[in-house]
């Protein structure tokens, strides 16, 4: 697809979804193909509009819940800088639902004025097994897996499939 029906599928399934009311759109994602889960989150597939769309559900702690929090892109359980995810060959906390967002915004916002990424392969991140040996592995975050373990609430996200 070139950049300018790409970028009409995009203002056309932003307007579809923004019209949608909170019970309406949980339900559409409720009715999504299963596609993974790991420390990052949940994932299913569905179709909107004829648009195959991605939808991650990232873990949002009772800590990133608080008022001070909200949005706040900071490593809000001083977590060791390495651990951050998609590197590592055991998946880690994180720092936080708020910077995934904030990184999806960017990125979106890239692609919608002319600036585009590469489209590199990315690893599933598994949940660890063993948290003694994530929290080795990583320098710390036990902190922080226990926290995306009981998270109350979750960020959604959809994000177009592009063909391959």
């Amino acid at each position: 697809m070139d950049s300018p029906a790409r970028l009409r599928t995009h203002a056309n399934l932003a307007t579809t979804l923004a019209l949608l009311s909170d019970s309406d759109l949980a339900e559409l994602v409720a009715s999504g193909t299963a596609a993974g889960s790991g420390i990052g989150g949940r994932a299913v597939l569905l179709e909107v509009d004829g648009v195959r769309v991605f939808v991650k559900r990232v873990p949002l702690t009772d800590t990133e819940l608080r008022p001070h929090h909200v949005r706040s892109t900071a490593n809000v359980f001083d977590l060791p800088v390495p651990c951050h995810y998609g590197i590592g060959a055991i998946g880690s906390p994180g720092f936080g639902a708020w910077r995934e967002l904030a990184v999806h915004e960017m990125t979106t916002n890239w692609v919608r004025s002319g600036r585009f990424l590469s489209n590199s392969p990315t690893s599933a991140e598994p949940w660890p097994t063993d948290e003694e040996q994530a929290v080795a592995y990583w320098g710390g975050g036990r902190d922080g897996l226990e926290a995306l373990r009981t998270a109350s609430a979750s960020l959604t996200l959809l994000l177009e499939v592009r063909a391959a």
